[in-house]
C-alpha cells in the first residue's frame, strides 16, 4: 500500500511538472511566433525600401513623389519621401542643407563639403504607422570616383561581339584592389593587394602581391555599386559591370564625351566635319594643327605647340626617328597608312584644351615632362581629358607626367593598340617613369610596352572590358598601378560610381 501511495505522489508531481513544461513551451512558441512575425515585417519593409531606392534613385534628374508601398495583412511596408531632380552621378550636385553633425554612415569626409567633390544626399522613409513598431530608414546616397578610394583596376564584362575571354598581363602589379565583373576573365597571373569578385558565380582571382599564391578573394557582402547607364535606355545606371563610359548619349553624367564638354577651358575636335559650331578654336584641328595658337597651314605648329598634327605618306612624322617608328613585332605591328595623321599633345601647357580625336589618327604622342621643374609645375595644372574614338593603333608616352590625365579609348572592335613609354625619370636618383593616368579601354586589345631597361609607375586607374597585355616576355612587374592621392579637380572629371547606405533608426 505504501509503495502504491509513493508511486501516486511521484506520478502526480511528474504530471504536474509535465503540464507546466508544456505550458511554458506554448508560451515560448507564441513569443517566437511574435518575434518571427516582427522580423518578417522588418525585413519586408527594408526590402521595399531598398527596391524603391534602387529603382528610382539612380536615374538622372529624376523626380519622384512620395510613395506608400504596403503589403497586405500588415506584413511590412514603407512610406517613402519624394525627391526632386535627384542627380546621383553629377559631381556638382551636393546636399543643399546638410546637418551640423554626422549620422552613423561611412562618410567619405566630414560633411558639409564646400568643394562639391563628394556627392551625398539623404532620402528618408518610415514604416507604415499602422504597424506595431515604426522604423525610420535614412538612405544616404553616395557617389564618387571609386578609383580615388583604392579600387584601381576594373575588369568589366566583355563586349557581346568579343570571342574568347579577357586576358590580363602578369607584368602588372595593382597596389590596391581589383574589381572583377566578368566571371570568365583570366586574371590569375596578375598581382594585387586585394581582389573583390562582384559576379554571381565567378571565383576568378589574382595572385597576391608577392606573386607566390592565389589571392584569397574578399567574400563579404558588397554594397551594390551602380556605374554608367545602359546601352539602350536612359532609365538609369547599371549593376551588371558593362562598360559604356566613353560616349553614352543615353546616360550623359558618366559619359566622357559629355563630361569633357562641361569642363573648362573647353575642347578641340579632330574630325572630317567642316562645321565649326562645336569646336573651341572655330576650326578643325586637322587644319589648325597647333590648336589655334598660330597658323592654319598644313603641317603647321611645332613640338612646342599645345597640339601638333602632321601628315606623312610614309612612317610616323613626329619626328622621323627610331623612337616613334611603328612597332614591327606581331601582333601589335602595323604599317603606316598613306595620308594618316600623327598627333602630339603637350601636357605641360597651361593653355591646353581637352581633345576629342573623333576620326582617330594612327599615332598619338603624349609629351610629358622631362625636367624636375616641369614635373613639379605640371602637378598644379587642371586635369586634361583625351577621348579617342574609335580606337587608335599607336600611343607614345614621352618622359613623365604629374598632370591628372584621363585617356579614354572609345568603342573599338578588338583591334590592337600599342602603348609605349620612353625617357628617363627626373626624380632624384632616377627610378621608374611616373605617370598620372586614368585609362578607360572599351574593346581594344592593349599592349603595354615598358621603357628599355626601366619600369613605369602609373598613378590612377584602369577600367577595361578587353585584354591588357605586355610586350615584355618575362613575368617581372614592369608596371605598377597605384592610387592617385592628390587628384585635385580630377574628382569632378572622372566618371563616378554610386551606391547607398541605409541606416535604420528605431
Amino acid at each position: 500500500m505504501l509503495m502504491v501511495l509513493m508511486l501516486t505522489i511521484v506520478g502526480g508531481i511528474g504530471v504536474t511538472a509535465w503540464m507546466y513544461l508544456i505550458a511554458a513551451r506554448l508560451i515560448q512558441v507564441e513569443r517566437m511566433n511574435d518575434s518571427v512575425s516582427r522580423r518578417i515585417v522588418q525585413s519586408n519593409s527594408g526590402a521595399i525600401n531598398q527596391q524603391y531606392m534602387m529603382t528610382f534613385a539612380y536615374r538622372d534628374s529624376v523626380t519622384q513623389p512620395q510613395i506608400s508601398s504596403l503589403l497586405s495583412n500588415s506584413w511590412g511596408g514603407v512610406i517613402e519621401n519624394g525627391f526632386i531632380s535627384l542627380q546621383s552621378f553629377r559631381s556638382a550636385y551636393t546636399y543643399s542643407n546638410p546637418p551640423a553633425y554626422s549620422y552613423a554612415y561611412n562618410n567619405l569626409r566630414y560633411q558639409p563639403t564646400g568643394d562639391g567633390s563628394v556627392y551625398f544626399t539623404r532620402v528618408t522613409a518610415t514604416t507604415d504607422s499602422a504597424q506595431a513598431e515604426t522604423l525610420s530608414y535614412y538612405n544616404f546616397l553616395k557617389s564618387y570616383p571609386r578609383s580615388l578610394l583604392g579600387d584601381l583596376f576594373y575588369v568589366h564584362t566583355k563586349p557581346a561581339a568579343a570571342s574568347g575571354s579577357i586576358q590580363i598581363t602578369d607584368n602588372l602589379y595593382v597596389n590596391g584592389r581589383v574589381l572583377v565583373y566578368d566571371s570568365t576573365a583570366n586574371i590569375s597571373v596578375m598581382e594585387a593587394d586585394e581582389c573583390l569578385n562582384l559576379t554571381k558565380t565567378g571565383t576568378n582571382t589574382t595572385l597576391n602581391a608577392a606573386g607566390t599564391a592565389a589571392l584569397l578573394p574578399q567574400n563579404y557582402p558588397s554594397i551594390p555599386m551602380f556605374s554608367q547607364g545602359s546601352v539602350s535606355t536612359s532609365s538609369g545606371a547599371v549593376l551588371d559591370g558593362s562598360l559604356n563610359l566613353c560616349n553614352n548619349a543615353n546616360f550623359t553624367p558618366s559619359s566622357i564625351y559629355h563630361i569633357m564638354r562641361t569642363l573648362t577651358p573647353g575642347y578641340y575636335i579632330m574630325t572630317t566635319a567642316a562645321t565649326s559650331s562645336t569646336m573651341v578654336s572655330g576650326a578643325n584641328i586637322e587644319n589648325d594643327h597647333d590648336g589655334g595658337v598660330s597658323g592654319t597651314t598644313k603641317n603647321g605648329g611645332s613640338a612646342s605647340s599645345d597640339i601638333w598634327v602632321k601628315k606623312d605618306d610614309h612612317n610616323p612624322p613626329i619626328p622621323n626617328t627610331s623612337t616613334f617608328n611603328e612597332p614591327t613585332v606581331s601582333p601589335y605591328a602595323y604599317t603606316w597608312s598613306k595620308g594618316k595623321s600623327a598627333v602630339a599633345i603637350l601636357l605641360k601647357s597651361s593653355s591646353l584644351y581637352h581633345v576629342h580625336l573623333q576620326t582617330g589618327p594612327l599615332m598619338l604622342v603624349l609629351q610629358g615632362q622631362t625636367t624636375a621643374a616641369d614635373y613639379t609645375a605640371a602637378s598644379t595644372l587642371p586635369p586634361v581629358v583625351i577621348l579617342v574614338e574609335p580606337g587608335i593603333k599607336d600611343i607614345r608616352f614621352v618622359g613623365e607626367n604629374s598632370r591628372p590625365l584621363i585617356l579614354a579609348l572609345g568603342n573599338g572592335s578588338g583591334g590592337t593598340t600599342f602603348m609605349s613609354w620612353s625617357g628617363t625619370s627626373s626624380a632624384t636618383g632616377g627610378g621608374p617613369l611616373r605617370w598620372k593616368l586614368n585609362l578607360i579601354n572599351q574593346y581594344n586589345d592593349v599592349w603595354l610596352d615598358p621603357p628599355s631597361g626601366n619600369n613605369v609607375t602609373l598613378f590612377g586607374s584602369i577600367r577595361t572590358n578587353w585584354n591588357i597585355n605586355c610586350t615584355d616576355s618575362t613575368a617581372a612587374n614592369r608596371f605598377t598601378l597605384s592610387r592617385d592621392t592628390t587628384p585635385g579637380a580630377l574628382v569632378s572629371a572622372l566618371p563616378r560610381d554610386a551606391w547607398f547606405e541605409p541606416v535604420v533608426i528605431r
